[in-house]
Formats: structure tokens, C-alpha cells, sequence
């Protein structure tokens, strides 16, 4: 026996024993079967309801949990290129750094190469002037030798003169 028939059996009796009979009894039956209808038709309704809240309420949980996943890639994200910007700063400021130190460097031996120049133009320019010193000297000192042999030639040439003359040298004056 299946169940609607045991059902359609119990409310049957029940009908009897509260004295319905005939029409009565059908409506009652029928009634009966309506509100038993109508409560397994909300029982089913609270039941799909209840499932329907469920099933939203999973799709909420695993939407959540996506979105925190999600989140948690972007921050993970962000973090990277967080750090990649600030190795790449790093870089560029190391980079920057050395190419100033470079160029401190370069400029120091630009700097001490001039100084060296000026260095050797001013030894240079004390030995010429040492060379052009020595130069007057020696000319100076030729023009000594020179004045001082014609002076001698002279003096050779009146000696001579002299003792052409018949001159002794000295003069006599008395």
C-alpha cells in the first residue's frame, strides 16, 4: 500500500470518528487532503528556501573567499612591485652614484693634470728664464772679453805707438 492511500485511510477514519458521513465526509476528506497538500507544499517551499539560502549563501562564501583570493593577489602584486621599484631606485641610485664618483674622479684628473701642466709651464719657464739669464751672462761676459781685448789692443797699439815714438811709457812732463 502506498503512502497517499494509508493517508486517504487515516483521514477517513478520522472523519468517521468525528461523525461525518457521506458528503460531509468527502469534503472533509477533500479538505484535509488540501491543507495536507498545502502544508507539504510549504514544507516543500520552506525546504527549497532553505536550500536556496544555502546555495546563495555558499555562492556568497565562495565569492568572498574569491575576492579574498583576488585581493590577496593584488596586494602580493603591489608588493612585488613595490619591491621591484625600490631594487629598481636602488639600481638607479648605485648607478647614478658611481657615474658621480666617476665624474669626480675624471674632473680630480682633469684637475691634477692641469696642475701638473701648470707645474712643468712653470719649470719650463724658470729654465728658460735661468737659460736666457746664463745666455746674458755669457754674452755679457763676452762683451767683457771683447772690450777688454780691444782695450788691450789699444793699449798694445799705443806701446807700440809709443815706442815708435821713441816714448818710454811714462810721461815726462819737466
Amino acid at each position: 500500500m502506498s503512502a497517499l492511500t494509508k493517508e486517504l485511510k487515516a483521514i477517513t477514519k478520522i472523519g468517521t470518528t468525528l461523525g461525518y458521513i457521506g458528503e460531509e465526509l468527502r469534503q472533509f476528506v477533500h479538505d484535509e487532503r488540501m491543507r495536507m497538500d498545502k502544508e507539504k507544499e510549504q514544507e516543500r517551499q520552506r525546504k527549497e528556501d532553505k536550500a536556496e539560502i544555502q546555495r546563495k549563501e555558499k555562492e556568497a562564501e565562495i565569492q568572498r573567499q574569491e575576492k579574498e583570493k583576488e585581493t590577496e593577489k593584488q596586494r602580493e602584486m603591489d608588493e612585488r612591485r613595490r619591491k621591484f621599484e625600490l631594487e629598481k631606485l636602488t639600481v638607479e641610485s648605485e648607478t647614478k652614484q658611481k657615474e658621480i664618483e666617476a665624474l669626480a674622479k675624471q674632473k680630480e684628473m682633469e684637475l691634477n693634470a692641469q696642475i701638473e701642466k701648470e707645474k712643468a709651464d712653470a719649470l719650463a719657464k724658470q729654465r728658460e728664464m735661468e737659460l736666457n739669464a746664463q745666455i746674458e751672462r755669457e754674452k755679457a761676459e763676452r762683451e767683457a772679453e771683447f772690450q777688454l781685448k780691444k782695450l788691450q789692443l789699444e793699449l798694445e797699439s799705443r806701446g807700440w805707438l809709443v815706442g815708435w815714438l821713441g816714448f818710454n811709457g811714462t810721461f815726462n812732463t819737466e
